[in-house]
This record gives structure tokens, sequence and C-alpha cells, in this order.
């Protein structure tokens, strides 16, 4: 930001965006249904909100060398709570715990984006908490990227990388290359140890994150164009405690060091107790590949794959046909239909039920330590970090049921072996009024360690209406009704109406 302000004084003129917006939501249920809070970055979880939004922000000059952004988000507002089980006394050998719900909500007033970047060429340098949306996927009608998608609230960090594809070179562009590296710090302890119950599972704070990934392609200006590659992100460090009927037994604390950050660029063996035999931290992956045809008037299709991977099984493609499989049209000029992602997606094999590896036992006699095998990836889940999230939401797919609602409290994820579809539409029926739909349906089979034998199910659907007002540029209002139906989410049905206002003014006209 301060780099930021020195550039601002030295340019005759730079535009600066800005926005408010007032968002009323009703529904049925405690927290929201799935399609009005899933890729909202995190900011509409609960069932009733009155919300108030104001941002500020600067892009940079994609047409200039050298150039520069910033930008600043503040939420506030009022919303309902909803129950967790929380212990309310700690157990004994002669008494057990004693065991209640205790009522959470969000903060009434957030810092939700402030960051600052700078651009040379093709390479940048970003600062602070951003909204990103997936690095290729259509977030308006995806259901969501498996490595990083717009679902969560905005982990503060340092990134680098290109802007863009880049030529490699002495190929003439008909080669590119895309790679970024972040390096951030969570900031929801507080949020963690109001939802975990302390009961069972553990409570990991302090949390490290990085994420990184490289996509090799043709030349995007082409008709054809494709890449593939793989993306990863990675919790990493903090401190544990395990918690057994109501009980802390164990603390471990692991620093973040020059080595974990190593370990975040290439990784390797921890060093915290417990954690000698695998990875430094929590890596969540995946593998992408991306095919799009652009037609001589303008339409484009596009064909793409996800691979999610935890560990070296999932990265041996020993996870089955585990993965996103999804279909994207593009319209050339607004109409009916702009756009339409098809999405199937499973996550039932998970390399198999069984996690067997000898090492893991030393004490065990030799004739038993034979043998291998790799399954269990249990994805989003790991034995030293809470589940895959930041603020109980999904940092990857929303799709696997986000700890935020799982009101027992455990932070752990007890739906990631599930298969359904996506369908994402989405239109202009006037030049002032656009729609979008979602709907989606899913089974969950829990996860292997706990089954749910039951098939639990979730049907959801999103209809979504957008007016630009004539009669004032720049305002826009917008209505959405959102359903749940089965098991797995409950039955819920809610409403949201905003208003939203935006303009630009230029800074040293």
């Amino acid at each position: 930001m301060l780099l930021a302000a020195a550039v601002v004084s030295a340019t005759a003129e730079v535009p600066i965006d800005y926005s408010a917006e007032a968002i009323g939501t009703a529904s049925t249920a405690k927290l929201a249904p799935y399609y009005m809070a899933s890729n909202n970055y995190g900011t509409l979880t609960q069932g009733k909100n009155l919300q108030l939004r104001a941002s500020l922000k600067h892009d940079w000059d994609t047409t200039r060398r050298f150039s520069w952004g910033f930008g600043v988000e503040v939420i506030a507002g009022l919303s309902n709570r909803a129950p967790y089980s929380h212990v309310v006394t700690a157990g004994t050998e002669s008494a057990p715990p004693t065991v209640a719900d205790i009522w959470q909500r969000p903060a009434a007033f957030w810092l939700h984006q402030l960051y600052g970047e700078i651009r040379y060429r093709s390479i940048f340098v970003s600062l602070g908490s951003k909204e990103r949306s997936s690095a290729w996927l259509n977030d308006r009608l995806a259901s969501g990227d498996l490595t990083e998608s717009a679902n969560a609230r905005p982990i503060p960090q340092l990134r680098i990388g290109f802007s863009h594809f880049v030529p490699v070179p002495f190929t003439k562009r008909w080669f590119q290359i895309d790679a970024q590296y972040s390096l951030g710090h969570t900031t929801d302890n507080a949020w963690l140890r109001n939802h975990q119950n302390h009961y069972n599972g553990l409570l990991t704070t302090g949390v490290w994150y990085s994420y990184k990934r490289i996509y090799l392609g043709s030349n995007p200006d082409k008709p054809l164009f494709g890449f593939l590659g793989v993306q990863m992100g990675t919790q990493i460090a903090g401190s544990t405690t395990k918690y057994h009927n109501g009980v802390a037994s164990e603390t471990v604390n692991d620093p973040f060091t020059f080595k974990s950050f190593l370990h975040t660029i290439i990784p390797s063996n921890g060093t915290r107790k417990g954690n000698e035999r695998y990875y430094d931290g929590n890596g969540v992956g995946s593998f992408d590949f991306h095919l799009r045809y652009r037609f001589r008037d303008g339409k484009q299709l596009k064909l793409y794959l996800q691979r999610p991977f935890e560990d070296a099984s999932g990265m041996g493609f020993l996870n089955g046909f585990d993965g996103v499989y999804g279909i994207e049209y593009k319209a050339a000029k607004p109409g009916y239909v702009n756009g339409v992602v098809v999405e199937y997606l499973d996550f039932t094999n998970q390399s198999g039920p069984v996690h067997w590896a000898p090492g893991d036992h030393p004490d065990l006699p030799a004739e038993l330590r034979k043998g291998q095998a790799t399954g269990n990836d249990d994805y989003y889940n790991n034995f030293q970090y809470n589940g895959y999230a930041h603020y109980g939401m999904s940092i990857g797919t929303p799709m696997l049921q986000s700890t935020l609602y799982d009101h027992s409290g455990t932070l752990r994820y007890y739906h990631n072996r599930i298969r359904g579809f996506h369908i994402g539409i989405e239109g202009n029926i006037t030049p002032a009024i656009d729609y979008r739909v979602l709907l989606s349906h899913r089974t969950s089979w829990g996860t292997y360690s706990i089954p749910d034998l039951s098939k639990p199910t979730a049907f959801a659907m999103m209809i979504e209406a957008g007016y630009d007002a004539p009669f004032l540029r720049g305002l826009r209002f917008k209505a959405q009704l959102a359903l749940d139906r089965g098991r797995l989410y409950g039955n819920n049905f809610g409403a949201l109406i905003s208003a939203r206002y935006s303009g630009n003014f230029t800074l040293g006209k």
C-alpha cells in the first residue's frame, strides 16, 4: 500500500473504482442455502443477514510495462446465530464432560480485502488479502476449483508469478507457461477455537498457507488452445491440540521456519512430532487439463478435467475415476444464453478404503510389516490439521460439504466421498435484465473411516435475476431464490435481495 501511495504521487491520473452494496437475506434454516453461500468468498454463510459492503480499488494497466494496483473492502452487518456442540465442563475419570450447544455468528465488522500489487511486463507481486478466483474455471457457473476456489474468505499472503500465459523462449509463441507461488497466514484462529467442540478430534491454530501452480500450454491467441499442469495448496506449521473425551491429551507446537518455507516449494519430510515419516504439512492438489476451441463467430467450447490428489497414490492416478469432468459453452455476444457449464463429479474411489504403510508401525514384528496399501486418501482431511478450510468454508470445491455446515464442532470433512452433477446457465432476458441458474445433485457415502451407509443426498438450486437500472448508471439490483432438499444439508429455502452502486473517479485529473 505504501508503494502504491508513492506511485500515486508521481502519476498524473489514477482511475479509482468504487462500490457500495446493501444485502439482505432470509432463510428457513440457521445457515444459508448451499448456492447462496458457496463461491461467495465466505461472506454470506448465515441464514439471515443484513450486510453493508464498501470497496475501493485500482487495477493495474495491462497496456503498460510497469503498473500497480490496490484494493480495500470492508463488510459490516448483522446475522443470526447457529448452534455448535461444545464441552461445557471437562471430563474426569469419575465424571463425563458436559456437552451443550454454543451459538455462533460472524463478526459484525471485518476487513475483507486489503492488498497492494505491482506488475512489470508479465511478472507481478501482490501482498495482502485479495479475492482470487480460480486460475481457469468460470466461478459464476462452475461448481468450484478443487485446489483454490472462490469459496472461502481471502487469506493474507505474498504472491508472485506470471499474470498470464507467457511464451517459452525460442518456441515462436507456440508453447507458453503460467506459474505462481504464494505464502500467507490464516486469520481464523478465534473462529476455530469458538467452533471446535474441545471434546474429540483436534484443533490446529496459527496455520500458514501456501499455493503454487505451473501450467504448460499452447498459444491462447489461437482458435485451439490447451494446457495441462498441476496446482497445490498446503497447510503447514501451527499448534495442534488433540482432545479425547473432553480432555486435552497432547499439544504439539510446530513453528514456521526456513525449512518450512522450503517444504512449501519442494515437499519433504516434516520435523514436528509424529510427522517425521510424512511430507510436512497438509498438501491438497489437482492435475488440471483444459481444451478450448474458439469458433470463427466468437463462440467458445471448453472441455476440462481436474483430478485430485492428497498424496503419492493420487499423484500416481491410483484413485480411479475421481475428479471433475466439465464442459463449458460461451456465447460470442449477449443473448438468452451467454454461458452453460455441465459437470460430473466423482470422489468415491480415493485410492481404495485401506491405508497400510509398514513403516508407520516399527514396533510390530517384521513378519507383520509386509505389503502396502496406499488408500483412504481422505480428501481435505489430515491427521494433524483441521479440514482444508478458512473460516469453515472449503478453500477448494464447496461440493465437499464445508466444515461450517457440520454442527458437531470437529472441524473435519465427514462427506468427502460423493458423486453427483452440477449445471450452471446464465444469459440476458433484455439488455438490462440478466439471469443465472445453478443446479446440482449429489450422493454421499461419508468417508472411508466413518462411512454413511444411509447414503444421504443433497439437491440444490438457485435462481438469480439482475437488473441494471437505466435511470441511474452504476445502480444494479439483484434477487436470488435458493433451495436445498435432502438429508446432507437439510431442507432449506432462502431469498436474497441487494442493491449495489458502483462507479469510478480519477485522482490527479
